[in-house]
């Protein structure tokens, strides 16, 4: 697992804690991207993609810090080809 933001970071904690086997999280280094925190965290689903953004002309997919800069993208292309990407 590896988190987009501090919070899905608390999240994957709280799943691996939860997880009853193994469970790999990268930790991330340097500055946080400044989201709010949830009160109390929650159980994320193992093995399923979240989706972002919905699109339906091509899938841009990203783990971790690379979301953000996904997400990016995405608009780009939606705001200059017309191109609708699900991130």
């Amino acid at each position: 697992m590896q988190p987009k933001d501090e919070d899905e970071l608390v999240d994957l904690l709280h799943t691996c804690l939860q997880h009853d086997g193994p469970a790999f999280l990268r930790y991330p280094r340097g500055a946080a991207c400044g989201v709010p925190l949830k009160a109390e965290p929650s159980v994320v689903p193992i093995g399923q993609a979240e989706i972002l953004r919905p699109g339906s002309d091509l899938m841009i997919w990203a783990l971790g810090p690379m979301v953000a800069e996904a997400m990016k993208i995405a608009e780009k292309l939606a705001s200059e080809e017309g191109c609708h990407a699900v991130s």
